[in-house]
């Protein structure tokens, strides 16, 4: 749901964070269509200013927050993932059912899968980028652990002093851990992701329920049926 532009204009000149709680910069200008309807979010960050897409706005308890474009870019691929399948699963019920002709369920069927196979190719794409992501927060963390190592050598060599120490090793702490609930949040969404690719979406056809069953009795132009042959014994009296 994008946040309504009343809300959101409230943030224009402050400090916004993402969902991790990082400083994602300062909204500096809302883009609008003559209707009020919101186009783009202007964010200033320390050297450039970036354009966002509202929807990457959320409202998270009184407090305007910025989703990660992954996470966007995801949770629509699996929204329409989802609205396939129970497509897919209601056209099932009505031909089941004998309410639509085996004629409009094979072209509908037909559409669904269409629909279902261009997506599975977002999906392809969207693990590439949460991939890549992932690959960029190891390096980051590493390099934070370095900068701690380093940072802690300096303090026992009597290099800084413990307030700088203490402010700085804060400082660091919270990146990290933010660094690591956006990977835990990946590996989540990778882990859905992959079950799509798990599950069957082409479903088979199911035999339509037939109301009044009947028994099928293959024709024999009128000739009578034959017994089966009997094995007899012959038993030697003589």
């Amino acid at each position: 749901m994008v946040v309504p532009y009343d809300v959101l204009a409230k943030t224009v000149g402050q400090k916004i964070k993402d969902i991790y709680g990082r400083d994602a910069g300062f909204v500096i200008n809302i883009n609008t269509e003559i209707d009020g309807t919101i186009t783009s979010v202007e964010i200033a960050t320390d050297s450039t200013i970036v354009t966002v897409d509202p929807s990457r706005f959320k409202l998270e308890q009184d407090s305007v927050v910025l989703l990660p474009e992954w996470k966007v870019k995801a949770n629509i691929i699996l929204g329409n993932v989802e609205k396939i399948r129970r497509r897919l699963k209601a056209l099932e019920e009505l031909y089941s059912k004998n309410e639509i002709d085996k004629t409009d369920y094979d072209e509908m069927k037909r559409k669904l899968n269409s629909e279902y196979n261009k997506v599975k190719d977002e999906v392809s794409k969207i693990k590439g980028l949460l991939k890549n992501r992932l690959n960029e927060i190891e390096d980051q963390t590493m390099k934070i652990d370095k900068i701690m190592i380093a940072l802690k050598i300096s303090y026992l060599a009597s290099e800084i002093d413990d307030k700088a120490y203490k402010s700085s090793i804060e400082q660091l702490k919270k990146l990290k851990d933010s660094y690591a609930m956006e990977r835990d949040d990946i590996r989540k969404t990778l882990d859905k992701l992959d079950n799509l690719d798990k599950e069957t979406t082409e479903l088979k056809p199911p035999t339509p329920v037939i109301l009044s069953p009947e028994t099928n009795v293959e024709p024999n132009n009128g000739k009578a049926e034959l017994p089966a042959k009997i094995g007899v014994k012959v038993i030697n009296t003589i």
